[in-house]
């Protein structure tokens, strides 16, 4: 079975009725606002909608579009590309998400069998023998793993997707202490490195990067380990000493990526005028991931496959919070995302020179042992990661025991061990253990173990051909990266008090009880309502994507203006509380069957920049979407405008104060749950904003938090007030029994 083979029996995304959107959008303002914007605002809408108004002729545009395309293809797909690759800004902490693993579910040394698994699901992917992936109401849209693999190439104005060949061998470009190498994943086509000889591999770059670096060390990413502050001083510059000649290795090239998109059009530019450099960049971004070696201080200690037994398992975080006495305590800590204080922090930022931010997929393997991915987010969703990352579990499950598993003798014909499926995220079950052993690569896991006809690929060092005015740019570049991350505070936490099923004892939905929690806690922090944003899934539809769902309601607010006032009788508060659940819910609902205002509006607003200026070229769709959520890769040809047609004065409901209100994502959230994750993490969308990422787990709730100073909330005291006010619901939803 191909892992497409359902995708062309899904519906096309619906197109909401404009009437419909309209009314969402003025109840959504409503709790953002006082009574005077809320009201300018609904009379922009209601001229928006009206008979004859602006808002009809787009919805007409739109409508006709949608009738244009293929078969079941999303009407929002062609608008999503240039919201995201138009970005201008830097991608790291405002485009690129996180993941921490639990390096005790890999089977083995963790890192070696990520990559093995990594490899092993690639070239899976590439045959289209990866299972289809349903959720709890059928088949789920893959759409977007035809183009996983990719790197971002910056661009003057809009930067474009670079899809690696997957029908060649794969391989992964390698960074340690800065300094860069290739290394082929596999002896042939299909047959993947042997533990021993990945671990070679890694050991040999590990030992030629110490002796690159010399005896004072090149600036990596363990050099941040031990700060929390002033880390520009704790990572030597590599603009200090003499300029670095041509060949030379230790210019911190990876700071490109970090750079504001048009800075690193310009760096990137600049690297391609030398040959060497082109072939260097070639190999890294067509290579299938990366994989950041982040070495120890001095007197650490790693082993040398770079896993580190120690602090690989769930909990190993920066800092610990002592288990309050309700036992909600758990992992935590909060530090500034250049310092690597906690693991969250050191996977969203780092040293940028052992760092390609651009890659759709870097493995980094910290100092102390930690593991995670740091994904690129403008090709696809979480979601797919999610799935991708469990296949690789099951598939390096499955290689690990088809090679313990004892040889049978020739004339026996035993039959090959089923093997068990990864844990699959609980937002989307996996298929029966049966169709995932049928479909697994069994000749490619069982071809794992070397062989004497078999020589490993050897690593190839990629020497720079960097001028010294280059390289202190560069430099330059690396050290305002440092000075923003430094900034940026990271906070995560595990709470096995706020267990799934502990939450489910609510009787409401973990999911719901949760999102009301954390308005509760930045009502009490801030005394202020704002805006929240929660992605929702919408690949039940063919292409599908996300919606948006819009948690602070009229009915929250009067739950937690209740609860904080402190006055209303329990059975009053459950009444308010049930009502705000409800409210989130049937957003839920509405998000999931793709008939949210948000991605209308959006839709209807690209539609409007298209066709504003007649006989020009449209401005390609500027969606919005919330960062969290990525566009489709694929290019659309422009549209421009009919002739003759009078330019379209501007819909005042895009200017109008609610929906602006609306749009400024003060909290945004996402839950991404899966039981080999044990953070999940994303920087704030606006600068005085918060990044809520959690997982509802059933050992424990997962949450993470970021923020800049400008936002005024600390990460740390958001989820501490975030798990009492959870604490104070869970009392209040069983106190009815």
């Amino acid at each position: 079975m191909s892992v497409f083979d359902f995708d062309h029996q899904l519906p096309a995304l619906p197109l909401p009725e404009l009437a419909a959107t309209c009314e969402l959008l003025k109840k959504a303002i409503r709790p953002l606002t006082d009574e005077a914007a809320a009201r300018q605002t609904a009379e922009a809408i209601d001229d928006f909608a009206g008979r004859g108004g602006l808002g009809e002729q787009l919805q007409e545009r739109l409508l006709e579009r949608r009738g244009s395309l293929p078969g079941n293809s999303s009407w929002l797909r062609p608008f999503w590309d240039d919201s995201y690759l138009t970005f201008r800004d830097r991608l790291p902490i405002n485009m690129n998400y996180i993941f921490q693993l639990d390096g005790s579910q890999w089977p083995g040394a963790p890192l070696l069998s990520l990559i093995r698994g990594m490899t092993l699901a690639i070239l899976a992917l590439r045959r289209e023998t990866l299972p289809p992936e349903t959720g709890k109401d059928g088949p789920l849209s893959m759409d977007t793993l035809r183009s996983l693999i990719y790197t971002r190439i910056a661009g003057p104005v809009r930067d474009t997707l670079l899809l690696a060949p997957l029908a060649a061998p794969p391989t992964a470009a390698v960074v340690c202490r800065g300094f860069w190498f290739s290394l082929t994943l596999t002896y042939g086509q299909e047959d993947p490195l042997s533990a021993e000889d990945l671990a070679a591999a890694l050991a040999e770059i590990r030992r030629q990067a110490a002796a690159l670096a010399g005896p004072a060390g090149a600036p990596g990413a363990g050099a941040v380990c031990g700060a929390e502050t002033n880390l520009t001083e704790a990572l030597p510059g590599f603009e200090r000493g003499p300029a670095r000649t041509p060949g030379a290795g230790a210019v911190p090239v990876g700071a490109l990526t970090c750079a504001p998109r048009d800075q690193a059009f310009a760096l990137r530019s600049r690297l391609l005028e030398r040959p060497l450099n082109r072939l260097n960049l070639n190999c890294i971004e067509q290579a299938c991931f990366v994989i950041c070696l982040d070495e120890p201080a001095a007197d650490g200690a790693a082993g040398a496959d770079g896993a580190g037994a120690a602090g690989a398992g769930a909990g190993g975080t920066g800092g610990s919070a002592d288990a309050d006495a309700d036992g909600a305590g758990g992992d935590g800590g909060a530090c500034s995302a250049s310092s690597g204080a906690c693991p969250a922090a050191a996977l969203l930022g780092g040293d940028p020179a052992n760092r390609w931010f651009e890659r759709s997929l870097q493995i980094i393997a910290l100092p102390n042992g930690e593991l995670g991915l740091n994904i690129e987010h403008s090709g696809c969703d979480a979601s797919i990661w999610i799935y991708l990352t469990g296949q690789a579990l099951r598939l390096a499950r499955q290689a690990a025991a088809d090679q313990a598993a004892p040889t049978p003798a020739p004339a026996a014909q035993a039959a090959p061990t089923p093997a068990a499926p990864a844990p699959a995220a609980q937002s989307a079950p996996a298929p029966a253990p049966a169709a995932l052993a049928a479909t697994a690569p069994t000749p490619v896991a069982q071809a794992a173990a070397p062989t004497p006809t078999r020589r490993p690929p050897s690593p190839q060092h990629l020497a720079w051909d960097i001028p010294a005015d280059l390289a202190a740019d560069l430099a330059a570049a690396r050290r305002d990266f440092l000075r923003l991350t430094a900034d940026l505070s990271v906070a995560q936490r595990t709470i096995p008090a706020l267990a799934r099923n502990i939450l489910k004892e609510t009787g409401h939905s973990p999911d719901s009880v949760l999102q009301i929690a954390c308005q509760m806690a930045y009502y009490r922090l801030t005394g202020a309502f704002r805006s929240v944003y929660e992605a929702i899934s919408t690949r039940g539809f063919y292409q599908g994507r996300t919606e948006c769902a819009r948690p602070c309601t009229e009915e929250s607010q009067a739950f937690v203006l209740a609860w904080a006032e402190g006055k209303t009788a329990d059975s009053a508060l459950r009444e308010l509380f049930s009502q705000a659940v409800k409210a989130h819910q049937a957003g839920i609902r509405r998000g999931q069957g793709g008939l949210g205002p948000e991605r209308h509006m959006a839709g209807l607003k690209a539609i409007y920049d298209m066709y504003a200026r007649p006989g020009q070229s449209g401005a390609g769709g500027q969606v919005e979407p919330d960062e969290r959520d990525a566009p489709d890769r694929r290019d659309e040809p422009d549209e421009r405008s009919r002739p003759g047609e009078a330019a379209w004065p501007r819909p005042a409901v895009f200017d109008a104060p609610g929906y602006r209100a609306l749009r400024w994502d003060t909290m945004s959230t996402s839950n991404v749950t899966a039981p080999f994750i044990t953070c999940f993490a994303f920087g704030p969308v606006v600068p005085d904003g918060l990044g809520i990422g959690y997982g509802l787990g059933q050992d424990a709730l997962r949450l993470a938090a970021t923020a800049y100073p400008a936002g005024g909330v600390d990460p740390e005291a958001f989820i501490a007030a975030t798990v009492d006010a959870a604490l104070a619901l869970l009392t209040l939803g069983v106190s009815k029994n």
